[in-house]
Protein backbone atom coordinates (compact mmCIF):
# COMPACT_ATOMS: atom_id res chain seq x y z
CA UNK A 1 0.00 0.00 0.00
CA UNK A 2 1.56 3.43 -0.91
CA UNK A 3 1.26 6.56 1.37
CA UNK A 4 -0.85 8.40 -1.49
CA UNK A 5 -3.57 5.61 -0.79
CA UNK A 6 -3.30 5.69 2.89
CA UNK A 7 -2.86 9.48 2.77
CA UNK A 8 -6.70 9.12 0.46
CA UNK A 9 -8.08 7.30 3.03
CA UNK A 10 -7.70 9.07 6.07
CA UNK A 11 -8.76 12.04 4.31
CA UNK A 12 -12.06 10.42 3.56
CA UNK A 13 -12.50 9.46 6.95
CA UNK A 14 -11.95 12.54 8.30
CA UNK A 15 -14.24 14.37 5.77
CA UNK A 16 -17.00 11.67 6.60
CA UNK A 17 -16.23 13.07 10.11
CA UNK A 18 -16.53 16.59 9.04
CA UNK A 19 -19.96 15.66 7.08
CA UNK A 20 -21.45 14.27 10.42
CA UNK A 21 -20.45 16.65 13.34
CA UNK A 22 -21.75 19.55 10.80
CA UNK A 23 -24.78 17.40 9.89
CA UNK A 24 -25.71 16.85 13.96
CA UNK A 25 -24.59 20.20 14.80
CA UNK A 26 -27.49 21.52 12.12
CA UNK A 27 -29.92 18.78 13.31
CA UNK A 28 -29.58 19.95 17.11
CA UNK A 29 -30.25 23.75 15.62
CA UNK A 30 -33.20 22.32 13.60
CA UNK A 31 -34.55 20.64 16.75
CA UNK A 32 -34.09 23.60 19.30
CA UNK A 33 -35.79 25.65 15.99
CA UNK A 34 -38.80 23.18 16.18
CA UNK A 35 -39.03 23.32 20.19
CA UNK A 36 -39.44 27.29 19.87
CA UNK A 37 -41.94 27.33 16.83
CA UNK A 38 -43.84 24.76 19.09
CA UNK A 39 -43.78 26.95 22.27
CA UNK A 40 -44.46 30.38 20.16
CA UNK A 41 -47.91 28.19 18.72
CA UNK A 42 -48.95 27.70 21.89
CA UNK A 43 -48.40 31.36 22.67
CA UNK A 44 -50.33 32.20 19.59
CA UNK A 45 -53.22 29.78 20.76
CA UNK A 46 -53.82 31.80 23.96
CA UNK A 47 -53.14 35.19 22.40
CA UNK A 48 -56.22 34.30 19.98
CA UNK A 49 -58.14 32.98 23.65
CA UNK A 50 -57.12 36.15 24.94
CA UNK A 51 -58.24 38.46 21.89
CA UNK A 52 -61.31 35.77 22.43
CA UNK A 53 -62.08 36.98 25.88
CA UNK A 54 -61.44 40.53 25.40
CA UNK A 55 -63.96 40.11 22.70
CA UNK A 56 -66.51 39.04 24.85
CA UNK A 57 -65.54 41.13 27.60
CA UNK A 58 -66.45 44.33 24.83
CA UNK A 59 -70.10 42.56 23.94
CA UNK A 60 -70.43 42.75 27.40
CA UNK A 61 -69.50 45.96 28.13
CA UNK A 62 -72.05 46.97 24.85
CA UNK A 63 -74.86 45.54 27.00
CA UNK A 64 -74.18 46.94 30.54
CA UNK A 65 -74.40 50.67 28.42
CA UNK A 66 -77.51 49.76 26.98
CA UNK A 67 -78.78 48.68 30.68
CA UNK A 68 -77.34 51.87 32.10
CA UNK A 69 -79.32 54.05 29.17
CA UNK A 70 -82.36 52.35 30.22
CA UNK A 71 -81.89 53.14 33.91
CA UNK A 72 -81.19 56.90 33.22
CA UNK A 73 -84.27 56.72 30.84
CA UNK A 74 -86.12 55.52 33.59
CA UNK A 75 -84.55 57.93 36.41
CA UNK A 76 -85.75 60.59 34.22
CA UNK A 77 -88.91 59.49 34.06
CA UNK A 78 -89.19 59.05 37.61
CA UNK A 79 -88.01 62.44 38.09
CA UNK A 80 -90.31 63.99 35.80
CA UNK A 81 -93.12 62.04 37.81
CA UNK A 82 -91.72 63.75 41.17
CA UNK A 83 -91.84 67.34 38.94
CA UNK A 84 -95.22 66.62 38.49
CA UNK A 85 -96.17 65.43 42.40
CA UNK A 86 -94.66 68.87 43.85
CA UNK A 87 -96.60 70.95 41.45
CA UNK A 88 -100.09 69.20 42.62
CA UNK A 89 -98.92 69.35 46.64
CA UNK A 90 -98.56 72.83 45.94
CA UNK A 91 -102.31 73.20 44.59
CA UNK A 92 -104.02 71.94 47.35
CA UNK A 93 -102.96 70.71 51.04
CA UNK A 94 -105.57 68.31 50.75
CA UNK A 95 -103.49 66.24 48.23
CA UNK A 96 -100.66 66.24 49.76
CA UNK A 97 -100.89 62.52 51.15
CA UNK A 98 -101.97 61.62 47.89
CA UNK A 99 -98.56 63.06 46.46
CA UNK A 100 -96.17 62.15 49.02
CA UNK A 101 -97.12 58.20 48.78
CA UNK A 102 -96.74 58.73 44.93
CA UNK A 103 -93.58 60.57 45.48
CA UNK A 104 -92.64 57.58 47.52
CA UNK A 105 -92.95 54.86 45.50
CA UNK A 106 -91.29 56.94 42.71
CA UNK A 107 -88.62 57.29 44.79
CA UNK A 108 -88.05 53.95 45.53
CA UNK A 109 -88.31 52.56 41.98
CA UNK A 110 -85.14 55.33 41.20
CA UNK A 111 -83.52 54.33 44.48
CA UNK A 112 -83.50 50.87 42.91
CA UNK A 113 -82.28 51.99 39.16
CA UNK A 114 -79.51 53.96 41.11
CA UNK A 115 -78.04 50.88 42.56
CA UNK A 116 -78.42 49.26 39.31
CA UNK A 117 -76.96 51.54 37.35
CA UNK A 118 -74.22 52.25 40.47
CA UNK A 119 -73.67 48.36 39.47
CA UNK A 120 -73.14 48.84 35.68
CA UNK A 121 -70.84 52.33 35.96
CA UNK A 122 -68.77 50.05 38.08
CA UNK A 123 -68.48 47.74 35.48
CA UNK A 124 -68.15 50.04 32.90
CA UNK A 125 -65.43 51.79 34.82
CA UNK A 126 -63.60 48.09 35.07
CA UNK A 127 -64.32 47.21 31.29
CA UNK A 128 -62.93 51.10 30.04
CA UNK A 129 -60.01 50.71 32.35
CA UNK A 130 -59.17 47.30 30.78
CA UNK A 131 -59.56 48.56 27.50
CA UNK A 132 -57.67 51.28 28.14
CA UNK A 133 -54.60 49.83 29.23
CA UNK A 134 -54.93 47.32 26.68
CA UNK A 135 -55.12 50.55 23.55
CA UNK A 136 -52.31 52.14 25.61
CA UNK A 137 -50.11 49.77 27.05
CA UNK A 138 -50.63 46.83 24.18
CA UNK A 139 -46.81 44.85 24.82
CA UNK A 140 -48.30 45.35 28.95
CA UNK A 141 -51.45 43.48 28.25
CA UNK A 142 -49.51 40.60 25.77
CA UNK A 143 -47.38 39.97 28.64
CA UNK A 144 -49.64 39.72 31.20
CA UNK A 145 -51.51 37.05 28.67
CA UNK A 146 -48.57 35.22 28.56
CA UNK A 147 -47.99 34.94 32.42
CA UNK A 148 -45.61 37.95 32.96
CA UNK A 149 -42.82 36.71 30.67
Amino acid sequence: MSYRVANKGIMLVFATMGIVVVMSIFTYVMYDMAKEIKKMSGVMVQMGNDLHTMTVTQDRMAVDISSMRESMYSMDRNVADMGGDVKDMSDSVEGLDTNVKSMDTSVKTMTGQAQHMNANMGRMAYDMGRGVRTFSSPMGFFNNMMGGY
